[in-house]
């Protein structure tokens, strides 16, 4: 009886409301007989309520500016239900039930990235299936995606958005030796000595090394000033250009051959000797950021010594690392200090061939880094 009731109450106001837009109010109105009213009524179009919904008693109470779909939809999704369409007729039901529609390849030629990162990027916005083709004789990678008609339509708007040429970097290092320096303060201080009064030097000593920044001049106008000095002595001078997130390499000194591994054959035993670098190692691995560059470098000075016990017929590798992680601008210097160097070099005095003598000489001193990054502009 009182279902009755409500339906013959309902009837008017909805018909009104359609017809002048003013707000309606329901008060503890069963779901199944709002949809209902709403299909015969405001839209009046073909619907389908499942079973599901036709036995559940659930009321809802219901005020809105004007009654639509979006209104409809929004109170059957709060009450676990959701509205859509099948071949032009409304199905209200419960949302499992919905016929998922069949996946939809989508083939993309990659531009500018890998594939590899595309898909990283893409993994969290979809949940179809990705595969990546690359073929031997090309660079380029083809990306496929299996997935839902909408997902591919997201695929279509974001990968325009992130397959983007990666910005390029030059990079571009001064490697000096500050002799007689035995403290990272004492290699910083003849830095500053060189450089003050011309340029805008901000230097400062850390427990793990020196990081100074040089605002004004750039690179070629330091290395000009610190080249006039007899203290600085010059290592390296390299410049590579490289492409944001990838690691550059440098590499100054020898490779010294050192017993590898030992292989036996037919009762025979054969050391296999590799060969190991030293001197000084750079590494610089630039990120294009919106606020500037970001560094990660890392610098090891290396070097062979006779090995005193143990295998005494391979040399030991005695080597010191440093690393470091910074943000600069573009254009901006940056002095790195805080690596010791030691060298030996060793001389014989001889007369008609019969040895007469010999000696050594050792040197130390602070190795100083001056790094410039400069984004390349497209």
């Amino acid at each position: 009886m009182i279902r009755y009731l409500f339906a013959i109450l309902a009837f008017p106001l909805i018909c009104f409301a359609a017809e002048s837009g003013k707000s309606m109010d329901f008060t503890f109105a069963p779901l199944r007989d709002l949809v209902s009213l709403y299909f015969v009524e405001v839209e009046k179009s073909p619907y389908v309520i499942c079973d599901a919904l036709l036995r559940d008693d659930k009321a809802v109470s219901l005020r809105s500016l004007a009654v639509d779909r979006k209104v409809l939809t929004s109170a059957l999704r709060s009450n676990g239900y959701d509205l859509w369409e099948e071949s032009g007729v409304a199905v209200v039901c419960k949302p499992e039930s919905r016929k998922q529609p069949n996946p939809e390849p989508f083939v993309y030629p990659v531009k500018s990235r890998s594939a590899d990162y595309l898909i990283d990027q893409l993994q969290v916005l979809v949940t179809g299936k990705f595969s990546k083709t690359a073929k031997e004789s090309s660079s380029s990678d083809v990306l496929v995606y299996l997935g839902l008609p909408s997902e591919v339509a997201v695929l279509r708007q974001v990968l325009p958005l992130i397959d983007v040429p990666v910005k390029d970097v030059i990079v571009r290092a001064t490697i000096y030796e500050v002799g007689d320096s035995e403290t990272v303060e004492s290699a910083v201080n003849a830095v500053g000595t060189v450089l003050a009064g011309r340029l805008s030097v901000d230097l400062g000593v850390t427990t793990t090394g020196a990081v100074g920044r040089l605002s004004v001049g750039g690179l070629d106008a330091v290395v000009s000033l610190l080249d006039k000095d007899s203290r600085f002595r010059l290592v390296s001078r390299p410049v590579v250009r490289v492409s944001s997130g990838e690691k550059s390499h440098f590499a100054v000194g020898a490779e010294t051959p050192v017993a590898g591994g030992s292989v036996a054959s037919q009762g025979a035993i054969t050391n296999n000797v590799v060969y190991r670098p030293s001197g000084v190692i750079l590494s610089v691995t630039p990120v294009v950021r919106r606020e500037g560059v970001t560094l990660d470098v890392s610098q090891t000075v290396s070097d062979f010594v006779r090995t005193e016990s143990g295998l005494n017929y391979t040399p030991t590798l005695n080597k010191r690392e440093l690393t470091s992680s910074f943000t600069a601008k573009s254009g901006e210097v940056i002095v790195l200090a805080g690596l010791s160097s030691d060298r030996q070099s060793g001389s014989e005095q001889s007369l008609f061939g019969f040895r007469l003598g010999s000696g050594s000489t050792r040197s130390s001193g602070q190795l100083v880094l001056l790094l410039q990054v400069d984004i390349v502009k497209d």
